[in-house]
């Protein structure tokens, strides 16, 4: 189950190097990658966000592409993170709302189709779910009280969301929200899929982190916007499997690609500078780059050795999810730990000259920093220890089939 296709993976790698002589560039700007996000939808990669269904090379379903997306991911992370980033948040929602198993009634996910056939373009996602507790000074995940309230036609939404990672460039918004004023009204989840041409829609531009600059993710506020029928819809229904495990394992990739992008950088900075005559010829330089290779080797192995896991689980052909989301966090701490040893040294063995903005190797220690705490590592460690020590919340003793 772990099948990585060839093409798309050279595609990617052609893209890495690409992406890579332009990352500086990206980072110093900090604007939305659009030269970047043209190249990979003009590219074979443009085609995995159209499922199969309709002509493209995404999955209809969730569980057997999934080797190919975290080693494109993982590559195209390598030359420009943010524009990884970006692309990941899109791709898999376009297959998702435009495929066979689309939670959109069928309304919804053909009238987007049709705007992809008339505008001979790929629509491109967004998702707005976190929201910040009163005084704005605490983001709670997983946690929404935006209401979606029932009017003729469709649904009215009002609130704020948080990082809205990519929204710059962004056709739809996947907005999670509660519902308000239904049929049986209760306090429940409730999804909503807004075009970013709505009215009543205010991007603040406020995203000035010091990482992951090109992300965009800004705070979106909804004002009064209105939803038609067709784009929006009660997620209980249409869950088929814990995605847990599969989203932690796409940010791993990205920062493994992060780590990757830094030794690239290295490797070529060193080629050029070298205290010998050369770069074959100094030891310590050559001792430092394999300790990065073949920690970011041993991370990588880890991060596709959690596709099959997550493929069985996604297929039912497991059902120890803790096991899995611990094997996976695992792979993300591996990652994060391989990539910010090697961002955070680079610089000391390239000496002053390598602290040129004209470089921007700084950019990498920034980029895995800012895209590390999103979700904290020690969380993850937590996470990883608990389940060594007891598997899931009930602990229980483990199971033979534990992947440690």
């Amino acid at each position: 189950m772990n099948v990585v296709d060839q093409e798309l993976a050279e595609v990617s790698l052609e893209l890495r190097r690409t992406f890579a002589a332009t990352a500086a560039k990206v980072d110093r700007e900090g604007k939305y990658p659009e030269e970047n996000m043209r190249l990979i939808e003009a590219s074979p990669l443009g085609r995995l966000s159209v499922p199969r269904s309709r002509g493209g090379r995404g999955a209809d379903g969730i569980i057997d592409d999934l080797g190919t997306y975290v080693e494109v991911i993982s590559n195209l992370a390598a030359g420009e993170s943010s524009t990884a980033q970006i692309w990941m948040f899109s791709t898999r929602p376009s297959c998702w709302f435009l495929g066979e198993h689309s939670p959109l009634p069928v309304e919804g996910r053909e009238a987007i189709w049709e705007r992809v056939r008339t505008e001979g373009r790929i629509m491109r996602f967004c998702t707005t779910g976190t929201e910040r507790a009163q005084g704005g000074k605490i983001a709670k995940i997983g946690a929404f009280e935006m209401p979606a309230k029932r009017v003729e036609g469709g649904v009215v939404i009002n609130g704020t969301k948080a990082f809205g990672t990519g929204v710059d460039g962004a056709d739809y918004a996947n907005v999670h929200v509660v519902e308000e004023g239904f049929e049986n009204y209760e306090v429940r989840p409730y999804e909503v899929l807004v075009d970013l041409r709505s009215e009543g829609i205010t991007v603040k531009g406020d995203w000035d982190n010091m990482g992951q600059r090109a992300t965009g993710s800004h705070t979106v506020v909804y004002d009064n916007v209105f939803v038609p029928d067709g784009f929006h819809w009660r997620p209980a229904e249409t869950v088929v499997a814990p995605l847990g495990p599969r989203t932690q394992l796409m940010m791993a990739a990205i920062a493994l690609g992060i780590g990757l992008g830094a030794l690239d950088d290295l490797v070529r900075f060193q080629r050029n500078r070298a205290s010998f005559p050369g770069a074959k010829d100094d030891a310590v330089i050559q001792w430092q780059i394999g300790r990065y290779t073949y920690r970011l080797q041993a991370a990588q192995a880890m991060v596709m050795a959690g596709v099959p896991m997550v493929q069985a689980l996604e297929a039912g052909e497991r059902d120890d999810v803790e096991n899995v989301a611990a094997y996976v966090a695992a792979s993300k701490l591996a990652a994060l730990d391989a990539g910010g040893e090697i961002a955070g040294e680079m610089q000391r063995m390239c000496g002053g000259s390598s602290s040129s903005n004209a470089f921007g190797m700084d950019r990498h220690w920034r980029n895995l920093r800012t895209f590390s705490v999103q979700d904290p590592a020690d969380l993850r460690q937590r996470q990883v220890g608990r389940n060594r020590l007891y598997e899931g919340a009930a602990g229980q003793p483990r199971s033979e089939n534990a992947p440690y």
